[in-house]
């Protein structure tokens, strides 16, 4: 069973296929500095972190994770289309596509299930106004 730490970091990994989200913007746990645009992964505040043993006589994992995407507000109208190419369900900025892409993340999960996304709007993190979302994730480990 792949621990936690390397689930985040296979979900950082597929996000930091998205161009805008390489070099560092992709992060497996909260950065010390908000630098956006950036995907922060975590734990889902609105749910269970684990469910254990989901199978009979399985000693396998379902972790509830979310993506925090942040996009600068600099303009509400670009902020806004910024967001919006994150939250498609296709194209290069997708989230959704980056994560199906390869839902085993790159082998630490035997599959991952993107959820529908909420908190669309301002968000303010580590001191800086920003525009975002949150998309949660469920992925199964065994």
């Amino acid at each position: 069973m792949a621990d936690l730490e390397t689930v985040c970091d296979g979900l950082a990994a597929r996000l930091a296929t998205i161009t805008a989200l390489g070099s560092g913007r992709a992060h497996a746990e909260y950065p010390d500095a908000i630098v956006p645009p950036c995907a922060i992964v975590m734990p889902d505040d609105n749910d269970e972190l684990a469910d254990y043993d989901q199978t009979l006589g399985g000693n396998d994992t379902m972790w509830h994770l979310v993506v925090l995407l942040l996009v600068p507000l600099g303009s509400m109208r670009q902020a806004q289309n910024d967001a919006r190419a994150y939250l498609s369900n296709t194209g290069t900025r997708s989230l959704k596509a980056a994560i199906d892409g390869d839902g085993t993340l790159g082998g630490a999960a035997h599959f991952s299930l993107v959820g529908n996304p909420r908190d669309y709007g301002r968000h303010t993190e580590g001191g800086v106004l920003c525009w975002g979302f949150v998309l949660p994730v469920d992925i199964w480990t065994q």
